[in-house]
């Protein structure tokens, strides 16, 4: 297990598990914001990201962090070993974000990407509505990227803190024991990859599928770059 892509919702702690784990594994972290993002918000355009990006996978160990479907799962699923889906629940990703909202304003190392600070302004408040509308809106689109460039790439699901704590001691001593290289074959069967199902009691209290102007803000940045390439095309 050498090449991870681990996604979910803003607010799941998808970085912090992917610092844990590249630390764990002794593999280089790429944080896709950084690769997205310049200082003050200024997304570059799609085709420097995935120069970027494609220059940053091409190593033979790395743990991606971050979503980013449409534009990067063809370039990161057919070399990855694992993909991991981070879950919480609606209101924990939405205390997160604002937490590290409010710390960004007074930390540099909160900002998602080198001087990109949360704000709580128009951006913010999409962010919020992309968390809250996240497993019927972004999911399924997520997922469909996922089987259409990776579709035998196991999948793990990993719901909360305990989840997530027990995966990384299994892979703790499975490298101890076997090496990095044999984690995934190690597994025991309640670390190994599960079905990519949302927890039904949160899809439950999702409100109805809203319009993409409402929230989608990923997708809205990806469709964004999508046309300015037809443009120049």
């Amino acid at each position: 297990m050498k090449r991870i892509v681990i996604v979910g919702s803003a607010g799941t702690g998808k970085s912090t598990l992917a610092r844990r784990l590249g630390t764990l594994l002794g593999a280089p972290v790429i944080h896709l914001d950084e690769l997205n993002w310049e200082p003050g918000w200024k997304a570059l355009p799609v085709e420097v990201f995935r120069s970027r990006l494609r220059e940053a996978v091409s190593g033979e160990k790395w743990i991606t962090d971050g979503n980013y479907a449409i534009h990067s799962f063809d370039l990161r699923m057919p070399r990855a070993d694992l993909v991991i889906w981070v879950e919480r629940p609606v209101w924990h990703c939405l205390w997160r974000v604002l937490r590290r909202a409010i710390g960004s304003h007074f930390r540099v190392d909160e900002d998602l990407a080198k001087g990109c600070k949360e704000r709580l302004d128009g951006r913010f408040l999409d962010r919020l509505r992309y968390i809250a509308n996240f497993s019927r809106v972004n999911r399924p689109r997520i997922e469909a990227q996922r089987l259409a460039h990776g579709p035998n790439v196991p999948v793990m699901v990993l719901r909360g803190d305990s989840e997530i704590s027990a995966f990384l001691d299994g892979c703790d001593r499975t490298r101890r024991l076997k090496g990095e290289s044999d984690l995934l074959e190690a597994m025991s069967e309640e670390q190994k990859p599960k079905d990519t199902q949302p927890d039904k009691n949160e899809a439950a209290n999702e409100r109805p599928v809203p319009s993409q102007a409402e929230g989608d803000l990923e997708t809205i940045e990806e469709d964004l770059k999508q046309k300015e390439s037809k443009n120049k095309s």
